[in-house]
């Protein structure tokens, strides 16, 4: 329902003196100049006015833009996140030079700090040091490379099939332990014997030095 009468007008306007020595309120137009306010008998919007305020119009056509992929590290195309974090998210991704899967764990500054100043960045310095000493023993994924873009740490490794964790065997024995790893002490929960868990990336049965955290 349109109204009977429409008008337009300036309620206060900008105050302008005119060439006959009167004040006259002035209209200011989209690009900001100054519109005297005429008022004649008709109906005689500004040019830049529509001439029914009421009446409907169609919104702009809004053009797709398909959205750039990721690029972590130079290299690394994320294809899908697996888990978002407030610590960091993990992905997975297309290493472009080699064209494998490969998995990348985020890790944000200034997350899960600890009472030492560290934060969860150190924790995945930490597990990519715990996955190149047992790099080749078959029971963690292989580290493919730890680097920093703008301040964030990103951890990346190889990606284990569903197949190999099912026929894997889930205590794998390691005769050796690797360099800079001695074994704890028997007991109930821990068997005499090297042994980490296929099912987590963190080793359960290690010890590294004498001051590292177990993880």
């Amino acid at each position: 329902m349109h109204p009977s009468r429409v008008a337009n007008g300036a309620f206060t306007g900008v105050p302008m003196l005119g060439n006959d020595g009167d004040r006259q309120a002035m209209l200011v137009a989209p690009d900001g100049t100054l519109v005297p306010d005429r008022r004649p008998a008709w109906f005689a919007p500004p040019a830049w006015a529509p001439r029914d305020p009421f009446a409907r119009t169609e919104p702009p056509a809004v053009q797709a833009v398909s959205a750039k992929p990721v690029l972590l590290g130079g290299r690394y195309v994320v294809r899908e996140a697996i888990r978002h974090a407030s610590g960091g998210g993990v992905y997975r991704a297309t290493d472009q030079d080699s064209g494998a899967t490969v998995i990348i764990k985020q890790a944000r500054p200034h997350t899960g700090s600890s009472l030492t100043g560290g934060d969860i960045r150190d924790l995945r310095r930490h597990e990519a040091a715990m996955l190149e000493r047992f790099d080749g023993s078959g029971a963690t994924a292989r580290p493919l490379g730890l680097f920093e873009q703008q301040g964030e740490l990103f951890l990346v490794q190889e990606e284990i099939s569903p197949a190999r964790r099912c026929t894997a065997d889930p205590q794998p024995r390691v005769r050796r332990a690797p360099p800079g790893v001695r074994r704890r002490r028997p007991s109930r929960r821990s068997p005499s014997h090297w042994s980490i868990s296929s099912r987590s990336c963190t080793p359960k049965d290690w010890c590294c030095g004498t001051s590292a955290p177990t993880t």
